[in-house]
């Protein structure tokens, strides 16, 4: 083993090659190449994706910033009206609003279904929790990978 430490450049691919595609080093540098293009497709979407479920996470809880308990019942209008203007959830925000009650002897609101049927990771990060090109990335990745190295082996 070399005394001066890891060298990489036997690693990465020559990406100069990519014009003799016959060639293994050519070869090599289009599988790496598009493993890569491939990944920062997929790692793009995600952090995309990430960011517009913060959003809307941040602006329900911007709504919510100065509500007291107590003060619900009389501010409630003004909530919902503030949702469907200001927010992109102002339909799951009504959806949430319907199954509040008021009791009218005590001023207060309670909520017959429980806030987290409307206010999940279904609702607010669909895109990002249940797509299914995401899931499959590590897949996908992994057989190009092999793919490459088997055609690689052959050459």
């Amino acid at each position: 083993m070399d005394a001066t430490g890891l060298n990489l450049s036997t690693v990465i691919p020559d990406f100069s090659q990519l014009t003799q595609l016959t060639s293994p080093q050519g070869f090599s540098a289009l599988i790496v190449l598009l493993l890569c293009v491939i990944f920062a497709v997929g790692i793009t979407f995600a952090i995309w994706e990430f960011f517009a479920s913060r959003s809307k996470v941040a602006e329900l809880d911007a709504l919510l910033a100065n509500a007291e308990r107590g003060s619900l019942a009389e501010r409630r209008r003004e909530l919902r009206r503030r949702a469907e203007e200001e927010t992109k959830s102002g339909k799951l925000w009504r959806e949430f609003d319907e199954s509040l009650v008021l009791v009218e002897t005590r001023s207060r609101l309670f909520n017959t279904i429980d806030a987290a049927h409307f206010f999940n990771t279904h609702t607010l990060a669909r895109g990002l929790t249940e797509n299914r090109l995401l899931a499959a990335m590590p897949g996908i990745l992994t057989a190009i990978g092999v793919v490459g190295t088997f055609a690689g082996l052959q050459m």
